[in-house]
């Protein structure tokens, strides 16, 4: 019977995916018929729908009150677009509406076909179940003073938080267990990836629901939360949120919830400079840094390397940008793999060409980059030590340096509305929209 109710899903996602698609492909058709004829109406067109979809589609898929201003938006580029369209051409106002319509059943389509990338998901904030005694911890110096900029404590005290600041010679991992052991139900942390991550695992270790506040300078974990990193105070909403299980990941016993770095890139944080001059450091570094590092570790299928200029392994894989050395984000939380990505390479010759290649977002291309996912993966060092950036913190790691994903590990307080991963938000005619509807329509699948 469950096998019965699989297989009807699957059919009605490739019947849905092939309907948006053949949707699609009707409302370009019929638009550039009624166009054609036309220069000028042609012209309009082609400034104004893509105004019109793009703010409809955001209106759509974005929560909160910017979704009614994405549909305001919306809803006067579409009057500006029919008032055009009359005195440019003999484009009537029901020709324009069927259009418009058949976008509209596109969209819904696609939301149905492709749940995973276009729809946010509100969860019943279950109000008997909230903290009564939350805590939430603060380091005052985390990105440039932000505790302090965006007045935490205050707004935190407010709401009934007991707030505890970081003082020079504090041990975090100590006033985190304190904190717990003085009653919290729910334990915050305001600072950088670094300490977010030490109060994540103390918190997971005691199965309490943690509270990101970006407060650091990257903040990528808040980011791939899907919180407000331009200002860290609004996710003190969180103490009032829902309760989402997210994975943390562990070398040994220390927790990150980002990644590692190791290589090239976690040679230049070792450097004092890295932290002004990120990019300069790490380009200053690649003339003569072709040569093998002492990393050695099993690859994708078991085939094993002894050498490789980067490896980054991370909680839940990243999905690259067009910006070299950055991973860019996590579009999930909840895989239950690490992800793992690197290069090897036995040449400068070979280290420019992948840089070329990163440069344009193509990294994969280059016959030494690696890829993949795995619930544990070991790197090993003759030497006996590993240099590792460790949530952007230097570190010098014993070898073999063992990593573990926990999936489900992390109680995870949010704002109401939020969700965690990164959220995709492709285009009405996005490439990646069309092909993974194509995939779906194909497979079934939306992986």
């Amino acid at each position: 019977m469950a096998n019965d109710n699989v297989a009807h899903t699957t059919t009605r996602r490739r019947l849905v995916a092939l309907a948006a698609l053949a949707v699609l492909v009707i409302a370009i058709v019929l638009t550039m018929l009624l166009l054609v004829r036309n220069a000028t109406s042609l012209i309009v067109a082609v400034i104004m729908l893509p105004i019109v979809t793009i703010t409809g589609f955001r209106g759509l898929i974005t929560p909160g009150h910017k979704k009614w201003l994405y549909l305001i938006l919306a809803g006067l580029a579409a009057v500006l677009l029919f008032y055009l369209l009359s005195i440019t051409s003999s484009v009537t106002a029901w020709q324009i509406v069927i259009v418009i319509a058949l976008v509209i059943a596109f969209w819904l389509l696609a939301d149905a076909a492709l749940p995973e990338d276009i729809r946010f998901f509100d969860r019943e904030i279950d109000i008997d179940n909230r903290p009564k005694n939350p805590a939430l911890i603060m380091n005052r110096w985390s990105g440039g003073g932000k505790v302090e900029q965006f007045d935490i404590e205050a707004k935190a005290k407010a709401m009934g938080i007991k707030t505890i600041m970081l003082e020079r010679g504090d041990d975090l991992a100590q006033l985190a267990r304190d904190a717990i052991a003085d009653g919290a139900d729910a334990l915050g942390m305001a600072g950088g990836d670094g300490s977010l991550g030490l109060v994540a695992g103390i918190a997971a270790a005691h199965d309490v629901p943690f509270v990101c506040i970006p407060a650091g300078t990257r903040n990528h974990f808040g980011r791939d939360m899907g919180l407000d990193r331009a200002d860290p105070s609004k996710a003190l909403a969180s103490f009032t949120g829902h309760e989402v299980r997210v994975d943390y990941a562990l070398v040994g016993e220390r927790v990150f919830v980002n990644n590692i770095s190791l290589g090239l890139y976690a040679s230049a944080v070792q450097k004092p400079e890295y932290r002004d001059n990120k990019l300069g450091t790490i380009a200053g570094m690649m003339s003569d840094r072709s040569q093998a590092f002492d990393l050695h570790f099993d690859g994708p299928n078991g085939k094993r390397y002894d050498t490789a200029q980067m490896l980054l392994i991370s909680n839940n894989p990243y999905t690259l940008t067009d910006k070299l050395f950055d991973m860019g984000k996590r579009y999930t939380v909840d895989s239950g793999k690490l992800g793992i990505a690197g290069l090897s390479v036995t040449s400068q010759t070979e280290l420019d060409s992948f840089v070329a290649l990163a440069t344009v977002g193509r990294p994969q291309k280059h016959p030494g980059w690696l890829e993949w996912t795995a619930e544990t993966f070991t790197v090993e060092a003759e030497g006996g030590a590993i240099e590792a950036g460790v949530d952007g913190e230097a570190l010098v790691w014993p070898s073999p340096m063992v990593c573990r994903i926990v999936p489900g590990g992390l109680r995870l307080l949010l704002p109401e509305g939020v969700e965690p991963g990164a959220r995709r938000t492709p285009g009405m005619f996005d490439r990646t929209t069309i092909a993974r509807l194509w995939r779906v329509a194909r497979t079934g699948s939306v992986a």
